[in-house]
């Protein structure tokens, strides 16, 4: 009997001392978690941009200012350098124009890679760009495009990746001036220094009195704004039956028209092939006396980007567009990039011109042109790939990958991601709904579970 009790007590003790193990040893993976998912110093995960001391240099102004060709002379004149840019039409003009100008350089976007031989310059995307620098080149001038997109909360994400890690001397930053504050505060947490350059716009922008009565009404220099490729094609066919002019539709597929036509209506959208997005854009600026031409533009919001485009007057179809999620009025922001295409300094136009299809549009123009921009107060961030890697190993095995991606965001207090599509409601890129208690006083990882805001925003 003393035997037996002896070895029972024996057992129990060795199964108590397993179940401490275990506890410690969940504990220890739980602390490794939590560090692996710590998002609150994101200006670390890039060693090559934080071995240097970079230059920032904020050009800020409205469309038509002339500030991002102020940081693209800074581009062509470096030795080696990159443009990062929103779009991949907009990346194409820019690898063109550097190639015209006698600087080889290389195309890399999602859709298209022209690599010219012996190039130190590149143009891309911006979730293209590389910022581990993978190539042996050493970047002196680095231009981020559009970089009030950084709140984006589909694409914001790849803008706060190249703000903070693109290692190069000097990074030009061209945008909206709404986005100078965080700029700042984003220069001061990698310790580089800024400077904020001011612009203004160099040709004026009317609103017209009325708008149009009518598609017979548009006219030569026109781009008439859509949103959606069906939109964009039922507008351009409608345009051709309404235009007396028109003798053809001047379309096949980017290639110019058959005969010299007097108004013929090209597109341009994001999804148009690279070649034939090219070809319309080079048609509808080619000057008075060229055949063939295109004498007007039907376009979505992607003119709203930069492109180089000799529109006289901008025409929007619409005020409203459909976001993924709802129907809803366009920003002030919004109709402002578009609107300001009109009137490009230095083109045919001395002046740009803005008008509706509706008159029932024309209030909500006119307050969007004359409302200030909303301060840029959030950068989007997603995590790494080696992030989610790392904290996938804390996890146990069984679990299924979209209750990982919400123990992430619930390991920081962050906002819970729950699985869906990218950019859709609660799926991965978007925030979910309202952020819900964590238990934990307010931290600064996350503008949504502060009581202020921050400048870090999850995820995007």
């Amino acid at each position: 009997m003393p035997r037996s009790s002896s070895s029972s007590s024996s057992s129990s003790s060795k199964r108590r001392s397993r179940r401490h193990q275990q506890r410690a040893q969940q504990q220890q993976q739980n602390v490794e978690a939590s560090l692996v998912a710590d998002m609150r110093s994101p200006a670390g995960w890039y060693p090559l941009a934080r071995a240097m001391q970079r230059q920032l240099i904020a050009h800020m102004g409205p469309t038509n200012s002339g500030k991002t060709h102020a940081a693209l002379t800074a581009l062509m004149a470096a030795p080696s350098g990159v443009y990062c840019g929103p779009l991949r039409l907009l990346a194409c003009e820019v690898a063109d124009r550097l190639n015209a100008a006698g600087v080889p350089c290389s195309l890399v976007t999602g859709q298209e890679v022209r690599l010219v031989p012996g190039a130190r310059h590149a143009a891309c995307t911006v979730e293209m760009a590389d910022v581990e620098r993978r190539v042996e080149v050493r970047l002196q001038v680095a231009v981020l495009d559009e970089v009030q997109m950084i709140a984006d909360k589909s694409r914001g994400w790849s803008w706060t990746r190249v703000l903070l890690g693109m290692p190069a001397q000097q990074l030009h930053l061209c945008g909206d001036p709404a986005a100078a504050g965080l700029l700042q505060e984003l220069a001061g947490n990698c310790a580089d220094t800024l400077t904020v350059q001011r612009y203004k716009r160099l040709s004026p922008l009317v609103v017209e009195p009325r708008a149009l009565q009518g598609l017979a009404e548009v006219q030569q220099g026109d781009a008439v704004v859509a949103f959606g490729r069906k939109a964009l094609h039922k507008l351009r066919r409608n345009i051709l039956k309404s235009s007396s002019r028109s003798r053809g539709d001047g379309w096949d597929g980017g290639q110019p028209p058959p005969q010299q036509l007097q108004h013929c209506v090209g597109m341009v959208y994001g999804a148009l092939p690279p070649e034939a997005r090219r070809m319309q854009a080079a048609l509808f600026n080619a000057g008075p006396g060229v055949s063939p031409r295109y004498s007007v533009l039907v376009a979505s919001d992607a003119i709203g980007m930069g492109l180089n485009l000799n529109i006289r007057r901008v025409v929007f179809a619409t005020m409203h567009k459909y976001d993924g999620q709802q129907l809803r009025p366009l920003t002030p922001t919004e109709v402002k990039q578009i609107a300001g295409r009109a009137g490009r300094f230095g083109g045919a136009h001395a002046a740009g011109y803005v008008t509706c299809l509706s008159q029932s549009d024309l209030p909500l123009l006119r307050q969007s042109l004359a409302t200030a921009s909303e301060e840029v107060a959030d950068a989007c961030l997603l995590p790494r790939f080696e992030q989610l890697e790392a904290f996938a190993r804390c996890a146990p095995r069984t679990l299924p990958f979209h209750e990982l991606l919400s123990s992430f965001a619930d390991s920081r207090g962050c906002p819970r991601l729950l699985p869906g599509r990218h950019g859709q409601p609660g799926g991965p890129g978007t925030h979910a709904g309202t952020p819900r208690s964590t238990g934990r006083p307010p931290c600064n990882c996350c503008c949504c579970c502060c009581w202020r805001p921050c400048w870090w925003c999850w995820p995007c």
